[in-house]
């Protein structure tokens, strides 16, 4: 059986010391490294738990913003091929992937995050999913009009 002990590493401006916690009844954000990411001569770690807020929220703010650039780059190829794609089966790609990204961003950072930041980040996506279907629904308008000018 493998000793499990629990460190928190302090640094102060006065001194230089380590201090001990009670790991287990501290409450933040926890995080897992990389797998896979191995320095030679380093420590490894299992998991590391954020305490501070303000870290939390930046951390938590670089996870979303990095999902939302993926999820802009991904419409962005849409719009691109928008002309070739005449069934808008990337569109309701799309859609799914923003209610996705909302459902992750609220079941997984709610608790971190205050409502301001929330309802921004509800707003952000909002506006995403409302240009989404407006393009949507032009291009089956369109598909309409164009479709049902002849029948016989």
């Amino acid at each position: 059986m493998e000793n499990s002990q629990n460190y928190l590493i302090v640094k102060k401006k006065d001194t230089n010391e380590i201090a001990y916690f009670e790991y287990d009844k501290l409450k933040g954000y926890d995080i897992t490294p990389k797998k896979g990411l191995r320095i030679k001569d380093a420590i490894d770690v299992n998991k590391v738990v954020l305490i501070n807020s303000t870290m939390i929220d930046k951390m938590i703010e670089k996870k979303l913003n990095k999902k939302l650039e993926n999820l802009l780059h991904f419409l962005t190829i849409i719009y691109q091929m928008d002309e070739s794609d005449e069934s808008g089966a990337g569109y309701f790609e799309a859609l799914n992937q923003i209610s996705k990204l909302r459902q992750e961003a609220y079941n997984k950072y709610h608790h971190y995050l205050d409502a301001k930041k929330m309802e921004l980040w509800e707003k952000k996506l909002d506006l995403l999913e409302h240009e989404v279907k407006l393009r949507l629904s032009i291009l089956m308008n369109t598909n309409k009009y164009s479709q049902g000018g002849k029948s016989r």
